[in-house]
């Protein structure tokens, strides 16, 4: 890691100009540099081995999902319920001016 190497790259541009151009790579800055933390790419790994625990243990049945159904009835007697509400506030904000 402490030897920089050089890559050439040579492109046509949308011109068709030839471009050619030399790059130092030196990860030589990078020595000695400490996390503050857990590093990303761990933490990553880790949620995902928590997400698959979780997953394992809801498709083995030892969890269970909780669900909540709603029926068209509810959603229906929800929406008319809050449409009352809108136009009763509607007509008391029309009685207070």
């Amino acid at each position: 890691m402490e030897n920089p190497f050089g890559i050439r790259v040579s492109y046509h541009s949308g011109l068709g100009k030839v471009i050619e151009d030399n790059y130092l790579i030196d990860f030589s800055v990078f020595l000695g540099l400490t996390w503050l933390g857990t590093p990303p790419l761990h933490k990553i790994a880790d949620n995902i081995e928590k997400i698959n625990n979780n997953i394992d243990r809801i498709s083995s049945g030892f969890n269970k999902i909780n669900v909540i159904v709603y029926t068209k009835e509810d959603i229906e007697a929800e929406y008319a319920k809050h449409v009352a509400e809108r136009i009763e506030m509607i007509e008391n904000q029309k009685k207070s001016k």
